[in-house]
């Protein structure tokens, strides 16, 4: 066989894959930008296993190669060809550069004040690799978070495990954040923050949110956005709006099978019509989820205390 003619072939496989693996918006940086797709043929070999840790020794080459400056030189000239050329999705403080079926590439820049009134820290719901872009290094805290299972039902006799204060992540340095283990704090001392960003899309359901000072829980939090954490926020939202209409749904999600769904829905239920409320109480006080059990007694406790008032 003509060697050309099967170099040829392999190079259409090639980019066939990279087509259908990458979302739309990606595909057209990725085919420009050479650094870029040679990692992304990385993330694709990679897929069978789906670990992002085993692509933190290619993040760093990517970083270290010329991948930032023709990253910019793309952006700006398809800025320059299409005046209405947005890279979304995109804002102030993130830039997508690629979606995939198991992890996404950002670009992530903070403020330093961002983090002067921060008071709790989280672990992250799935692994995450950070690759520092400031020049000077990012400062940081790390903490290891032991043992927190069942992830869905808080144990506030445990204490976050201070691992090192003030470390420097240098330019170009990765570090990997597993799982509900590592908990990553962007110290105060930073004026920005720049990194690079690799996120498992193989999250959990929730994360404990820690409170700084003490390191001890404070609550449990949804940890995948895509998930129970949407559900949650639209909770919230109806019962800010008030409107009755939305009573009926709600009720429904008072069988999620996410017990921060159902506990958000019965709060909701309350601030729109507080005798619904009470029904809604009633329905989950003998909800097998003991942080459910638990407020729900806490509830009527002050229902009750209201009523003697």
């Amino acid at each position: 066989m003509d060697l050309s003619l099967a170099f040829g072939q392999d190079l259409k496989k090639h980019f066939l894959c990279m087509e259908s693996f990458f979302s739309s918006l990606s595909r057209e940086r990725i085919r420009n930008i050479e650094s870029l797709n040679h990692f992304c043929s990385k993330v694709v070999n990679n897929a069978p296993n789906r670990s992002v840790s085993n692509l933190k020794k290619d993040l760093e080459d990517l970083c270290k190669s010329s991948f930032l400056a023709q990253l910019i030189n793309f952006e700006l000239t398809e800025l320059a060809q299409n005046s209405v050329y947005v890279p979304v999705p995109a804002s102030f403080s993130f830039f997508t550069i690629f979606d995939c079926e198991y992890c996404s590439l950002f670009i992530l820049s903070r403020k330093g004040s961002d983090f002067n009134n921060s008071l709790h820290c989280s672990p992250h719901a799935g692994d995450r690799i950070l690759v520092s872009l400031n020049t000077e290094g990012i400062i940081y805290n790390l903490y290891n978070q032991n043992n927190p299972y069942p992830i869905d039902i808080i144990d506030r006799n445990k204490k976050l495990t201070l691992i090192g204060e003030n470390l420097n992540l240098d330019f170009g340095e990765a570090i990997l954040l597993r799982k509900d283990q590592d908990v990553f704090e962007y110290s105060k001392r930073n004026h920005q923050v720049n990194v690079l960003a690799l996120y498992s899309k193989d999250e959990g359901p929730f994360v404990w949110e820690y409170d700084l000072k003490s390191l001890h829980p404070l609550r449990i939090v949804a940890g995948n956005y895509q998930t129970s954490s949407r559900v949650e926020h639209t909770c919230t939202l109806l019962g800010e709006i008030g409107n009755v209409k939305s009573i009926e749904k709600l009720f429904q999600l008072l069988e999620h099978s996410d017990f921060n769904v159902r506990w958000e829905a019965a709060k909701s239920i309350m601030w729109i019509d507080s005798d619904k409320g009470i029904e809604a109480l009633n329905f989950l006080k003998n909800d097998s989820h003991p942080e459910i059990f638990k407020a729900v007694e806490k509830a009527f406790k002050q229902i009750e205390n209201q009523s003697v008032i």
